[in-house]
Order: structure tokens, then C-alpha cells, then sequence
């Protein structure tokens, strides 16, 4: 594979140089492969076929030559399967973390019905250990496993039914978003457990994610700690420590066999001791039915992801339950968190977010750019008319150029430069804002009077230069972080400026159904626009790309007519055209 370095030191000459890359060509033309632009220095020495003459440098005089030019490269990618498989644990331990949420909501509803949890753990554990010895012996797995795994596979049994026992009761006694959160201060055993006794390292960034897990857990808990779900947390790191120890060559579905046998052996005398027995209802028997399937394929995908990836790497992606948990809790109990519990939440869950170390400071600050960006911008939207914050609001292009220009030295040439001015001039065509077109163009009667409008519209393009500082952020980082990472950071950092300022200007308000879906229409176009946006800005010139963006106006006047069945008028028609012809002249260049 072809090193993807901004310089490649070339072989013997230009045309061999050619000759290896296409023969790297053909040989993947099966592969997914992606084009780029490097920049060579070529140095061209005299040949001589006595090679010891250069030894004496009065024999033999080097000449250099030394020419710059572009040459295209196609960069091998690996196939799509192999991606896939390469984040295999990544992908498993989201997957579990879903189910186990819809597993916790279950467990809610069961124990709100009035069974003892005790029964709910005994009852659940034996559906799920007769669904998976037969799994087992459909796929011709031995239920007992390897010989020499065995006594390990106890131990991790007798840890995960500490851990069930434990987190059931806290599910019992605690809202349900609170009991999961505080259950995922697991990171602050498995780093510890990982690096003690599997060796693993346990670097500064798994230091700094376990004190945020403590700080979330301390003020979820409000102080009145209980000790429960932690106790679990502490139980379950111990059996993904096992989980690890025992090795990828174990079938993730016996380790769950050994673990529901375990439980039943221990919970079933305890439960007739107590005499905590009732026959459940029809209704009860599905959700424990339900609770037994889904527990099943949980235990087996989160077994999985601890097999094959480090423990303290896979713990934190865990936290992705707090989020599903507190969605199912809005949902079906009707019970919103308070800020206590969102905030303590948010402190555990950004130790999910581990990037390149190197890039975290522009991460951060490209997010921080872009919080300042979007909250500028809807404020405009909501204090001046539609027109005038549109216009606004695509002054973003000229400010990103001029910042590239100055920060990541990028040529802005005339042309281009043209084709921007020309852009922002169609878009101040099609809004018609009225400190151009004065008042004859109708506006809203609650317009602002003259002063508080400038105020406003310098808030807006406070915002077009914070997004356009976050576009040359984006540059900066490159095109060695995924794009989605970005997005994360962008999201995380929104979260943690904007929530306490919600709560704090005003009271929180669960929404209806069909502000629910707007919403998250908004949020996957949402996550569709930056992460195109950011991948463009990756490839191609800052000022270039953020002058493209101007084709959204034009997009925008298509589902005006065919959605909206408004017409445009002549000037609008106008302004449309030249944006238009702009943006494909950019294109093509």
C-alpha cells in the first residue's frame, strides 16, 4: 500500500515511479481505490556506469535537476468486508449495548408489575439457558466448551451473576436511566483490571475517561450513593476481564451457557428459601421470554467485542446504553431526566470519544468553532427576517477564503475569488434583504428597529466567521481522521455548551410525536450534512468548497416549487443562474 504522505521520496526515475503505480493499479482493480494528488520533487542524477568514479568528486561532477510536478495516485484501500471486520468489536459492543437497553426496559416493566427480582433473574437466566444449549447444538458446539477453559469460564460465571444480581436491584430502586448510567462505571475497574492482570496498557486518555466516570457517577447519584449498580459495575469489569483472558478460540455463547447455569444453581435455593415464588401472568411469561432472548444475544456480542479488542478500549463504548436507556425511559415511562442525571451523563459518556491524540485539540476546537457557528446562525434566524439571515448567513465563504488564504497559505486566486463575490451577490438577489432592497420588499411586522438590527446582523456574521473558522479547522485536521469522528466531537461539545443553557433560560419540554420525528429528521439530515461537508473539506481547497455551498440556495428553490408549489420570481430566477453557473465553473476547474 501506498504510504499517504504529503512527500514520497521517488524511485530511480520518473517512469519507473509510473510503472509501480500502475501495476499497483491493476493488480487491485477489484479494490475500492480513491484517487489524490501528491507533489514530487524529482531529482534526476547523471547516470554513469562506473559507479566508483563518484567517489572522487574531481572525476565526476553531479548534476541535479530538479523539477516539480503533479502526479495522480491511486491510494489501495482495503474492501469494505475487511473494514467491517477490522472494527468487528467496535461494531459488536454498540450492538449489545442497544439490546441491553431494550433488555433494561423490560426489566423496568417486569418489576413495576410486582415480581420479586429475584424470581425475574431466576426465571429469565433458565429461558435464556435452554435457548442457548440449543443454539449450541444446532451450530454442533460443545455447551461445556474447551476442557482447559472451563474452571475460567466458572469464575466468569459467578462475576456476571454478581453483576446481574447487583444491577437488577438498582434497576429495582432507581429510575431506569439513572441505574444504567451509574451500572457503566465499569471503566473504572476494567483499565485497572486490564492493566494489572492482562498487561494491557492503560494509557493518559483511559485516566482522564475514568475520572469523568467518576464525576458522572457522583452527581447522578445526588449524593445519596447506592452502592448497587457500582458494586455490578465492578462485577461485570471482572467478568470482561475473564471474557478477554479466555481467548478468541471459545465460542462467546458458551461463556453466556456457563454464566445462566451458574445463576440458576445459585439463585434457584434462594429462592425457595425466601419464598419469593408466584406463577407469572401470560403477559409476564412474554416479557421474560423476551428478556431470556435478548439477555442470550447480549451477552454473546458484548463477549465477543471483549474477546477480540482491548478491555479498557471496548468498556467506554458501553456508555452508548445511557443513551438508548434514557430514549426507551421517555418513551414508555414518561419519566424525563433532570439536569443532575443528564449532565453526569454526558461527563461518562464522552469517554467514548477517543481519537488521534494529536488531533484532539483541533477537534475540540473545530467543535467549539461550530457550537458558536450554529448558535449564532439560528439566532438570526429567529430575530430577523428569513431573507436578511439567509444573506447573512452566506457570508461564510468569503471569510473562509480569506482565513485559508492567511492560516493554511492556500492560493485564492482571481478566479476563484470571482466566482465567490458572485455567489454571495445571487444570494443577496434571491433573499431581497431590505438594507438592499429597502422597504418596498414586504417583511414581517415584528422587524427590529435600526439598532437592535445591526446588533443582530453582526451576531450573524460572527457566526459566518466562526463557521468559517471551523472550516479551516477541518482542513487543518486532514484527511486522516473519519469524518464522523468530527461530527462526534462537533456534537459532544454542542451538548455540553448548550444543555445547561437550555435548563437554565428555560424548563425542559419533553416533545410531542411529530416535533419527536422533525427532530430527528433534523438530526440524520443533520449528521449527513457535516459529515459530507467535512469529507469535501478534506479533499479540496477551504474556500473552493465552502463555495459550493452555495448551491444549497438552489436546491432550496427546487423544493420550494415541487414540495411548496410557490413560484420564484425574475429575480430570483437571476440570482439562482448565477449562482448556478459559478458553482459549475468552480467544478470544472
Amino acid at each position: 500500500m501506498i504510504s499517504n504522505e504529503p512527500f514520497i521520496k521517488p524511485e530511480k526515475d520518473t517512469n519507473t515511479l509510473l510503472q509501480s503505480i500502475d501495476t499497483v493499479s491493476q493488480s487491485n482493480s477489484d479494490i475500492e481505490l480513491q484517487e489524490t494528488t501528491f507533489k514530487f520533487n524529482q531529482i534526476k542524477i547523471l547516470n554513469d556506469k562506473d559507479k566508483d568514479n563518484i567517489k572522487d568528486d574531481n572525476k565526476y561532477q553531479q548534476a541535479k535537476v530538479q523539477e516539480e510536478f503533479d502526479i495522480e495516485i491511486p491510494i489501495v484501500k482495503t474492501p469494505i468486508l475487511e473494514r467491517v471486520k477490522s472494527r468487528l468489536g467496535f461494531i459488536l459492543i454498540v450492538s449489545s449495548a442497544f439490546i441491553y437497553s431494550i433488555y433494561s426496559l423490560l426489566i423496568g416493566v417486569v418489576v413495576k408489575s410486582g415480581m420479586h427480582i429475584l424470581e425475574i433473574i431466576l426465571l429469565r437466566t433458565v429461558i435464556g439457558l435452554m435457548g442457548g444449549i440449543i443454539f449450541l447444538l444446532l451450530i454442533g458446539e460443545n455447551p461445556l466448551g474447551d476442557k482447559s477453559k472451563r474452571l475460567i469460564l466458572v469464575f466468569r460465571g459467578i462475576s456476571s451473576t454478581g453483576s446481574m444480581v447487583c444491577i437488577f436491584y438498582t434497576i429495582s430502586v432507581l429510575p431506569l436511566g439513572d441505574a444504567i448510567a451509574m451500572s457503566c462505571s465499569t471503566l473504572l475497574f476494567s483499565g485497572v483490571l486490564g492493566s494489572t492482570i492482562l498487561k494491557e496498557k492503560w494509557t493518559k486518555t483511559y485516566s482522564i475517561c475514568t475520572i469523568l466516570s467518576i464525576v458522572g457517577v457522583f452527581i447522578i447519584s445526588k449524593p445519596s450513593f447506592i452502592f448497587g449498580s457500582v458494586l455490578g459495575a465492578f462485577f461485570q469489569s471482572v467478568s470482561n476481564v475473564f471474557s478477554r483472558k479466555i481467548g478468541k478460540d471459545t465460542n462467546p455463547f458458551i461463556m453466556v451457557v456457563y454464566y445462566q447455569s451458574i445463576a440458576m444453581l445459585i439463585l434457584l435455593p434462594v429462592c425457595l428459601i425466601l419464598n419469593v415464588w408466584r406463577a407469572p401472568s401470560l403477559i409476564e411469561w412474554f416479557y421474560l421470554f423476551c428478556m431470556g432472548v435478548l439477555g442470550f444475544i447480549f451477552q454473546g456480542t458484548a463477549n465477543r467485542a471483549f474477546q477480540i479488542e482491548n478491555v479498557a478500549k471496548m468498556s467506554p463504548l458501553t456508555y452508548t446504553e445511557i443513551i438508548f436507556t434514557y430514549i426507551l425511559q421517555i418513551i414508555f415511562f414518561k419519566e424525563s431526566p433532570d439536569l443532575f442525571s443528564i449532565f453526569g451523563s454526558i461527563c461518562i459518556i464522552l469517554c467514548a470519544f477517543v481519537s488521534p491524540k494529536e488531533k484532539r485539540l483541533l477537534l475540540s476546537v473545530r467543535g467549539l468553532f461550530g457550537t458558536f457557528a450554529v448558535a449564532s446562525v439560528f439566532f438570526t434566524f429567529t430575530v430577523l427576517p428569513l431573507s436578511d439571515a439567509v444573506c447573512v448567513s452566506f457570508t461564510t465563504p468569503v471569510f473562509t477564503a480569506a482565513l485559508a488564504c492567511i492560516v493554511l497559505k492556500e492560493k485564492w486566486g482571481y478566479i476563484d475569488a470571482i466566482s465567490t463575490i458572485l455567489s454571495f451577490i445571487g444570494v443577496g438577489i434571491i433573499s431581497k434583504p431590505s438594507f438592499i432592497f429597502g422597504s418596498s420588499v414586504k417583511q414581517d411586522s415584528s422587524e427590529p428597529d435600526s439598532g437592535l438590527r445591526f446588533i443582530y446582523i453582526s451576531i450573524g456574521l460572527i457566526g459566518s466567521f466562526f463557521s468559517a473558522c471551523a472550516y479551516v479547522a477541518v482542513r487543518k485536521i486532514g484527511s486522516g481522521t473519519n469524518a464522523l469522528v468530527m461530527v462526534s466531537y462537533f456534537s459532544s461539545v454542542a451538548i455540553l455548551l448548550t444543555l445547561p443553557a437550555s435548563f437554565l433560560l428555560q424548563s425542559f419540554k419533553i416533545p410531542n410525536l411529530i416535533d419527536s420525528l422533525l427532530l430527528i429528521g433534523m438530526g440524520v439530515s443533520g449528521l449527513g450534512y457535516q459529515a459530507f461537508l467535512n469529507k469535501s473539506l478534506q479533499k479540496e481547497k477551504a474556500a473552493k468548497a465552502s463555495a459550493m455551498s452555495y448551491t444549497q440556495i438552489i436546491f432550496s428553490l427546487l423544493m420550494e416549487v415541487t414540495i411548496l408549489k410557490e413560484r420564484p420570481d425574475l429575480l430570483t430566477i437571476i440570482g439562482t443562474l448565477i449562482i448556478l453557473s459559478c458553482s459549475i465553473f468552480a467544478f470544472r476547474k
